[in-house]
């Protein structure tokens, strides 16, 4: 599967309309047009990467929109990277 980082090496059915995908160098989520749709305004991503979370950071608003299907650690570092980004860019754009 061609994702934004590239040919897939492998990818994972988390739940229905979201996988995960990694490459060689690079990876992440790609959620249904339903799901995407889900994820609140300020986070979803739309336009190149609709639908496409990258694995750095792009992964804490489907954790946090979705949290029955990620460990209570994952939610919390997910809370921690999204008050991180929202910061950011109060003081970057």
């Amino acid at each position: 599967m061609l994702t934004p980082w590239g040919y897939s090496d492998y990818e994972e059915n988390l739940a229905e309309g979201i996988d995960v995908y990694g490459t060689s160098g690079h990876g992440g989520y790609k959620l249904s047009k339903d799901r995407n749709n889900k994820i609140p305004e300020n986070w979803r991503l739309k336009g190149l990467y609709n639908g496409w979370y990258e694995e750095d950071c792009g992964w804490a608003p489907i954790c946090l929109t979705f949290p029955l299907y990620f460990s209570q650690d994952r939610i919390k570092r997910a809370s921690l990277v999204i008050k991180d980004w929202e910061e950011w860019v109060k003081e970057n754009v």
